[in-house]
C-alpha cells in the first residue's frame, strides 16, 4: 500500500527548501524518529525525505492508511 505526500517541509526543521513535489510513498519510505525537549519529554514523529530536493516532511500517523501505520509503529 502507498499514500501520497506533498513535499512541504512542514513539521521538520529543514536546511533545504521543499520543492512541492507530490510523492507516492510506502511504509519503507517513512522514517520514525523521537524528538526530545529540554524538559526531558519525548515525542515520536514520522517523516519522509524527498528524493528530489532532500527536504523532510512530517507524516502524521493519523493520516496514514492502516496498512502503513501497522508497519511503521
Amino acid at each position: 500500500p502507498t499514500m501520497k505526500v506533498t513535499c512541504t517541509g512542514e513539521g521538520i526543521h529543514n536546511d533545504k527548501k521543499a520543492c512541492g513535489a507530490l510523492l507516492e510513498v510506502n511504509a519503507f519510505d517513512i522514517t520514525r524518529a523521537i524528538h526530545r525537549d529540554y524538559g526531558g519529554g519525548s515525542e515520536e514523529y514520522f517523516y519522509v525525505t524527498c528524493p528530489i530536493c532532500g527536504a523532510k516532511t512530517e507524516v502524521y500517523k493519523s493520516k496514514m492508511p492502516a496498512e502503513i501505520r501497522n508497519v511503521v509503529k
